[in-house]
């Protein structure tokens, strides 16, 4: 009876090791489910739309977000946010590698390698803080705003910036959303024309 025994438990035991090497080759995979739930809401592809009086205010989208409950934050991957500024409802785009934000208190922020774009403006910051209850977005720099800036010419700035366009560097800048304007603070350096280095 033993010899008949034997070989079930041999079998027994071998199907065992491979039931668990078979389980243990998903362990990457579940490391990433438990990173992801540690999160309380994490999404792909994200698009969310903020309006006021029958009009989209801005616009968000991410490769990915997770919300947690507890900061109450909403932190991303590959962020942009369009605001549309003014009363013709122009298109501020400002995109960045990571960003976070909190909508109780109206706030975003954004970093590293932050750009922005406004019409035949464009602007270069390590981070982007956007303050709802202000209108303004602050931006840290160092910043950069070129204007008049043509990418069709391959992207040399010394051949491609027009004769009205302007490169301005500064430590920070701030952005307002009412009046549309920009004001660079801190080390504020301005070239205009033909001649940049």
């Amino acid at each position: 009876m033993l010899k008949k025994t034997i070989p079930f438990l041999f079998i027994g035991l071998l199907l065992m090791f491979f039931i668990w090497r078979w389980l243990s080759s998903f362990t990457p995979e579940i490391q990433k489910i438990k990173k992801d739930l540690a999160a309380d809401l994490s999404l792909q592809g994200i698009t969310l739309k903020q309006g006021k009086d029958g009009q989209i205010i801005r616009e968000l989208t991410a490769k990915r977000a997770n919300y947690s409950e507890e900061k109450k934050e909403i932190f991303l991957d590959e962020p942009g946010i369009v605001y549309y500024v003014g009363q013709d409802r122009k298109k501020l785009n400002i995109f960045a590698p990571q960003g976070k934000v909190n909508q109780q208190k109206d706030e975003a922020e954004l970093w590293p390698q932050v750009t922005a774009f406004y019409e035949d403006i464009s602007l270069r910051a390590n981070r982007a803080r956007y303050k709802g209850k202000l209108k303004k977005i602050f931006l840290d720099g160092p910043v950069e705003a070129r204007k008049g800036f043509d990418a069709s010419q391959g992207g040399n700035a010394s051949t491609s910036l027009s004769n009205h366009g302007m490169v301005l560097k500064a430590k920070k800048a701030v952005i307002n959303l009412e009046t549309e304007t920009i004001e660079a603070v801190g080390g504020v350096n301005a070239i205009f024309g033909r001649t940049l280095p």
